[in-house]
């Protein structure tokens, strides 16, 4: 019980006390007889399942963390966002390959295709994934 609730993760509590309850059984087959030694194994068998029981009921709760995964969710780049593929904009960090960009006045986290794009290059969307937004070096000037 103390390897389960006050200090988990040592074992050594654990396999100690696992230790005396075994030995504590043998000992009384060897030396009280066998109806003790049904009796003392019964017995234990009984006390451990309780403390246990009693265990996890009063510390149960506090083993686990319980808050609601939905407000972590990764917004997806899929949802209605003012661009599409086609559109322009200009590389506002170096994307080497994932940087920031503004496109249609907003600031977006975006992938190149290409592999390094420094700042300030023209950029083109070519697909909006997912999670990302894959864009390519623009040919054309880009006016912000």
């Amino acid at each position: 019980m103390v390897e389960l609730f006050l200090l988990p993760g040592s074992t050594v509590a654990g396999v100690v006390g696992a230790i005396i309850i075994v030995v504590g059984n043998v000992c009384s087959y060897l030396y009280l007889g066998v109806s003790t030694g049904n009796i003392t194994l019964i017995t234990s068998l009984i006390i451990s399942g309780i403390m246990l029981y009693i265990g996890t009921k009063s510390m149960g709760s506090k083993m686990a963390l319980h808050y609601d995964l939905d407000q972590s969710k990764v917004e997806t780049a899929s949802r209605d966002l003012p661009i599409y593929p086609g559109d322009t904009g200009i590389a506002v960090s170096d994307l080497r390959p994932t940087g920031d960009a503004i496109i249609n006045d907003r600031k977006f986290f975006v992938t190149s295709i290409e592999g390094y794009i420094p700042d300030n290059s023209p950029i083109e969307i070519v697909a909006i994934n997912r999670s990302t937004i894959q864009v390519k070096k623009a040919k054309i000037s880009v006016k912000v």
